[in-house]
């Protein structure tokens, strides 16, 4: 019997090679060669005249994250540190995609061959998605600036010097980015993000939650509210930006928002934001969110969409994840937004 043990961390791709390269020797059947850019299951069969024929070879391609789109995998084997649970084996096999992990996990269909085997119950690795460090105080700025607009190129000056840290704390960051290739290196010394997609849903996990006061108000429709807030803003020199289901309507009008939410440089009164506003303060629920951040970063770099300071697109999308209210219908259409990730600052 296995006996109980804490899984080992997979944070690069070199270290997911080195894990996978040791499956093998826990196969008995079929057997299984391991070569740097392809895998061969051997079934042991062979024809009449003793030609093999029960043998699957497949080209492999390592990722540390589960990829959004599985297209661009047909006919290959993806190799992840581990297989998630819930409905991605289905879709894998649907795209003609194999997909294997180092806990023994391995699935591939082709026709009417299947073959599956759900590997140790036991996760002897899995992958790091990184110290909350990355995601909390100064840090969190980093990734904010990086996530704003994916295509720019940064140097770590530049950077440090925008989002108001150390190059110190810009390096660290860094590398703690690239060492799980989310990160482009450029001439001159510049970097850039990749994979923002799989980035934000760790970021989603080890986000911080806000303060957020929550008001019920009755007899105001969103867009008064939307309003209100615009010119309560520009009349006491304070910072709004839009987000969650605001946001995303904004950016793409799919799911008409039922509930104003924004963040504030300063919490106003209902009366500032007019004295004829009817409701009340609730803990729960409420279709007015004002979200007051502990670091007012997040209110540094606004873009603007239809006349509306938003949040970035990268923010929506932690705000606005798992909501309910169709939140997921709403986030759908703004991940197909071309320039999603790729905003302009006002």
């Amino acid at each position: 019997m296995e006996s109980r043990q804490k899984a080992s961390l997979i944070s690069t791709e070199n270290e997911l090679r080195e894990a996978f390269a040791k499956l093998h020797d826990t196969w008995d059947f079929p057997r299984l060669f391991i070569e740097p850019t392809r895998v061969v299951l051997d079934f042991e069969e062979y024809d009449d005249a003793g030609r093999p024929q029960g043998y699957i070879e497949l080209p492999t391609v390592y990722r540390l994250m589960p990829p959004r789109n599985l297209d661009s995998f047909r006919d290959q084997l993806l190799v992840l540190p581990c297989i998630p649970a819930g409905p991605f084996v289905k879709k894998a096999l649907e795209a003609h995609v194999a997909v294997a992990d180092p806990n023994g996990a391995f699935y591939y269909k082709k026709g009417k061959v299947y073959f599956g085997n759900t590997g140790s119950p036991l996760k002897r690795f899995r992958f790091n998605k990184g110290a909350k460090d990355l995601f909390s105080g100064k840090s969190e700025r980093i990734v904010r600036a990086l996530l704003f607009n994916v295509s720019k190129k940064w140097s770590q000056k530049d950077l440090a010097e925008s989002t108001g840290t150390s190059t110190a704390l810009v390096n660290k960051v860094i590398k703690g980015l690239e060492d799980r290739q989310f990160i482009d290196r450029h001439p001159y010394r510049q970097v850039s993000l990749l994979h923002e997609r799989e980035l934000l849903d760790i970021w989603h996990e080890k986000r911080v939650h806000q303060r957020v006061i929550r008001y019920s108000i009755v007899g105001t429709g969103i867009a008064d509210l939307v309003d209100m807030l615009l010119q309560w803003a520009e009349k006491n020199g304070a910072r709004v930006g839009f987000t969650q289901w605001v946001g995303a309507w904004q950016r793409a009008a799919f799911t008409e928002p039922v509930v104003c939410s924004a963040y504030v440089s300063r919490i106003p009164d209902l009366s500032e934001l007019s004295p004829a506003l009817v409701g009340r303060r609730v803990e729960q629920g409420g279709n007015l969110l004002l979200y007051y951040p502990e670091d007012q970063d997040v209110l540094r770099q606004l873009q603007r969409s239809r006349h509306l300071p938003l949040v970035s697109d990268a923010q929506i999308y932690i705000d606005l994840k798992g909501q309910g209210l169709r939140s997921e219908e709403a986030l759908e259409a703004l991940e197909q937004c071309p320039d999603f990730c790729r905003n302009h600052e006002i």
